[in-house]
């Protein structure tokens, strides 16, 4: 559950289970590519060591200027680093002036390549994820209505324990029985305190609730803090990712910003432009590989090598997907037979063990390598390296509101759905992966995932 964490206490120091974090990994990367080209740039364009050494330090404190900014949004750290990028331009461009370089072509080409180069590594870097040794003991404190939803969402992603839940208001022998789980009523903030205690919890977590209003959470800050007890408030919409929510000030009050899930045009940009060169690059490196494929579907079975299928694009527009044949040509026929024995999550229909697959098809589903033509459609531009899964027309005939937010975005080759399960996933977690990618995708999230996808095809989960 997305939330708004309090800055009450000291809490818990949390310890990395590594001595170095992945986070501080990446900006060190992000350092020695400034280091890297700026000594390429200082070469191409015959400039000294000193007008090298400046450039390069300028850029270097540009990225952790911008570093400082992660948690106010993607367009808050892009134009800071732009801004001091560009400072930098001027700055070494008056050195070379005075120290007359001979190839300013080239001077103006390196700063683009490092600018780019540099600027993807520093907005990724925001998506380094660092895992505690130790999770949090939570508190959960709310009413009987925002009570079962929260305890779902704090279970559902880990990276907490609940040990307690308190009730607030009016409370029945229902909502005090819940499973798994330890409960009490809560009549005052000095209960809190005192059940907080008892259950050994470092952060209370605070559901929705009418029960607590801006002044009696001020109070119980003052109180957890005295006990070096975080305070979470949960609330914020479900799915939003942490870049996307800002602390702001509005008037006397304080609350949170929720960044629009759209991401700025650099980004989509970038993501066009990324998908069709990476796409055609692999489409023509996996030729080979293809050929072999489809001839030995054809050995196999009768029928085309490659399959053709309509499916629902961005902005709810079909086109034709493409994937190597798995299953015997009179597949669509024999499928009203099997329909009794479907697997599926509801929507589609899905079976372990289908009698339909062939021999080859069952490998190429196992490695994925099924899915290669695909590269066709990224790159045409009806689908993207990573989205949300392609959907049938009978499917989308179906989507509620909230399940037509899929179609904001075109559909992917791989996503969130494919490195956490597949066809084992049920259609509403399916749907939920789908809208928080939807909502919150950005390039270092594209890179994250793509390196998640090779290590779920060696697995093979989910896959059949």
């Amino acid at each position: 559950m997305t939330s708004l964490e309090l800055a009450v206490g000291a809490g818990r120091t949390r310890h990395l289970a590594w001595p170095v974090s992945g986070y501080a990994v990446w900006v060190g990367v992000v350092i020695f590519a400034i280091l890297t080209t700026d000594v390429a740039i200082g070469i191409m364009a015959g400039l000294g060591p000193v007008v090298t050494a400046v450039g390069s330090v300028s850029a270097v404190v540009g990225v952790l200027m911008a570093r400082r900014d992660i948690g106010r949004g993607a367009e808050a750290r892009i134009s800071t680093y732009i801004r001091h990028q560009a400072a930098s331009f001027g700055v070494v461009s008056v050195l070379v002036v005075v120290s007359g370089v001979d190839r300013p072509s080239q001077l103006l080409a390196g700063f683009a390549a490092q600018f780019a180069v540099v600027g993807v590594l520093a907005r990724g870097a925001n998506n380094v994820i660092v895992r505690a040794e130790v999770d949090r003991r939570v508190m959960l404190v709310g009413d009987h209505d925002g009570v079962p939803h929260a305890l779902d969402q704090l279970r559902r992603s880990g990276g907490c324990e609940v040990v307690g839940v308190g009730h607030l208001g009016e409370v029945t022998e229902r909502a005090l029985d819940l499973p798994d789980v330890m409960t009490c009523a809560l009549t005052s903030i000095e209960r809190i305190i005192e059940m907080a205690a008892a259950w050994h919890a470092d952060t209370v977590a605070i559901a929705p609730s009418v029960h607590l209003n801006s002044m009696a959470l001020r109070r119980l800050s003052w109180k957890l803090a005295e006990a070096n007890v975080r305070l979470v408030v949960l609330g914020l919409p479900d799915g939003v990712s942490r870049r996307r929510v800002t602390p702001f000030q509005l008037g006397a009050a304080t609350g949170v910003e929720v960044a629009a899930p759209r991401p700025g045009r650099l980004d989509r940009l970038g993501k066009v432009v990324m998908d069709r060169l990476a796409a055609g690059a692999i489409l023509l490196v996996s030729l080979p590989v293809l050929i072999v494929c489809a001839i030995a579907i054809r050995l196999e079975s009768r029928g085309p090598a490659v399959f053709k299928q309509t499916r629902v694009g961005r902005d709810g527009t079909p086109f034709t997907m493409y994937k190597l044949r798995s299953m015997s040509s009179d597949a669509e026929e024999r499928k009203a037979e099997l329909v009794a024995l479907d697997e599926g999550n509801g929507r589609l229909f899905k079976m372990k063990q289908d009698p339909r697959i062939t021999r080859v098809g069952g490998l190429l589903r196992k490695t994925s390598l099924d899915e290669l033509p695909q590269l066709i459609n990224v790159v045409r531009g009806e689908m993207s390296l990573v989205g949300p899964r392609p959907a049938l027309p009978a499917e989308v005939a179906e989507y509620d509101e909230d399940e037509r937010r899929r179609l904001a975005v075109r559909p992917g080759l791989t996503g969130l759905w494919q490195v956490s399960g597949r066809s084992d996933l049920s259609h509403d977690e399916s749907v939920r992966l789908d809208l928080e990618y939807t909502d919150n995708w950005d390039l270092g999230e594209d890179l994250r995932i793509g390196l998640k996808t090779f290590a779920a095809v060696t697995r093979s989960t989910g896959a059949y």
